[in-house]
């Protein structure tokens, strides 16, 4: 049981305190627990550890999508990014923008 409030808590307690609390009787009155009751403590164990395995597999394929989904997000800004760099370089490369070299000092004009 996955345990994600105080009353996810508070419930997995009162279920362990109650089978402490069997247990605990039945050795007092110096019996073993019967077959029976050992059988249907092991099926209600099995079914909820089998609950347990189908909640963690959910939360695991979530988990999963949702990297998925970033994975996915980064690469779009990645081939976009790409995209405006090659496009700034064919500006560049084919005359339409001069590259900015800086500030550069003017020369003084000379006088006629």
């Amino acid at each position: 049981m996955d345990i994600k409030n105080l009353q996810d808590a508070m419930k997995l307690q009162k279920e362990l305190n109650e089978k402490l609390n069997q247990r605990l009787e039945a050795l007092r009155k110096g019996k073993a627990p019967s077959l029976d009751a050992l059988i249907k403590e092991k099926e209600k164990s099995l079914t909820r550890l089998r609950s347990d395995v189908k909640n963690a597999a959910k939360e695991r394929e979530l988990a999963v999508k949702r990297w998925d989904q970033r994975i996915e997000q980064r690469q779009a800004s990645v081939t976009s990014l790409e995209n405006e760099l090659v496009e700034l370089k064919k500006q560049v490369t084919g005359g339409d923008i001069k590259p900015n070299t800086g500030n550069r000092k003017k020369s003084p004009r000379k006088k006629k």
